[in-house]
């Protein structure tokens, strides 16, 4: 029996025995007559034990005024079943070989060149479709014009393209290819200018002959009979890539034949790479004068030349341990 109903049951009594109020005489039982404040105490305490009984019924149910112990801890017995996540196929990630990334890069760069060549001769049309006068006048500005390209350029590819190489050069070509377009339209503009005033002033010589110029090149600006000049240039081109082939024949030369046979594919990938780099180059800042192009492509190979010597040492001394 719970305590609620002990409760309960013990106002009921006392109820009962403030109702009766008087005494009774039944063979052994014998209860006195109750009155005056005894008779009150009565009907107020069965009151509150019967509100009491409820109350603990309701709140405190299984509560037993003479509970079973039990000395064996109750099994913890989860609320909920365990959540079994569904089996999930792993699937891996597929990275791109890296020589993929490497054509991926090479074709940006071959795209970003062609179109600055198709930049090149669209403001070379417009610069060889005025008057040498009208040329003469824009050069110093054209000039500073193309060494501010080739800084800006340079700054934007190096800062977007810190490590590989290939695609900073890609970068540095589309960053020219767009300056060309708007320098292309402001020339036009200044031509007309220019023009305009002029007219103005006396009519344009008949008898002048333009001549064509590659706007893109400073050398190729400022280039007017300097054969000699050239010649001495494609020389001394010639004789700093002798000596830079020299010096990675030599490191080449100085290893094993095993490990030149391991370094070979490589090396033969290097060389054809050093001269279609070169020769995209060349032809992009000397597209008109031959002889600026391979002076230009000689020296660029040879600056390619020494830092694949330094690679060339390290790798071999890495065999070699």
């Amino acid at each position: 029996m719970s305590i609620g109903e002990v409760s309960f049951f013990t106002g009921i009594l006392l109820f009962f025995i403030g109702i009766i109020g008087g005494g009774i005489d039944i063979k052994e039982i014998k209860i006195p007559q109750i009155t005056g404040a005894s008779r009150y105490a009565c009907f107020i305490g069965s009151i509150l034990f019967l509100a009491m009984g409820l109350y603990l019924k309701h709140e405190l149910p299984n509560i037993s005024i003479n509970p079973t112990v039990s000395n064996t801890p109750a099994p913890d017995v989860p609320a909920t079943a365990p959540v079994v996540p569904a089996q999930q196929t792993v699937v891996p990630v597929n990275v791109p070989p890296e020589n993929a990334e490497s054509d991926k890069a090479i074709a940006a760069k071959n795209q970003a060149l062609v179109q600055l060549n198709e930049a090149n001769k669209r403001i070379n049309g417009v610069w060889n479709g005025t008057t040498q006068e009208i040329r003469n006048t824009l050069l110093p500005e054209q000039t500073q014009w193309l060494k501010q390209r080739e800084e800006d350029c340079a700054l934007q590819a190096s800062t977007e393209q810190p490590v590989d190489t290939v695609m900073q050069e890609a970068v540095k070509l589309n960053c020219m290819t767009t300056m060309n377009d708007h320098r292309t339209e402001e020339l036009k503009q200044k031509i007309a200018d220019i023009t305009q005033a002029k007219s103005t002033d006396s009519k344009p010589s008949e008898t002048e002959t333009p001549k064509n110029q590659d706007i893109n090149s400073i050398a190729s600006i400022n280039a007017s009979s300097i054969s000699d000049v050239q010649t001495a240039e494609l020389n001394k081109a010639k004789s700093q890539l002798d000596e830079a082939n020299k010096r990675i024949n030599s490191v080449w030369n100085a290893t094993t034949q095993e490990i030149r046979n391991t370094l070979l594919p490589e090396q033969t990938q290097w060389l054809k790479q050093r001269e279609e780099d070169c020769s995209l180059k060349a032809e992009n800042e000397q597209p008109v004068d031959q002889v600026m192009q391979e002076t230009f492509k000689l020296n660029c190979m040879a600056t390619m030349t020494d830092p694949r010597t330094e690679e060339l040492k390290q790798k071999i001394d890495a065999m070699t341990q």
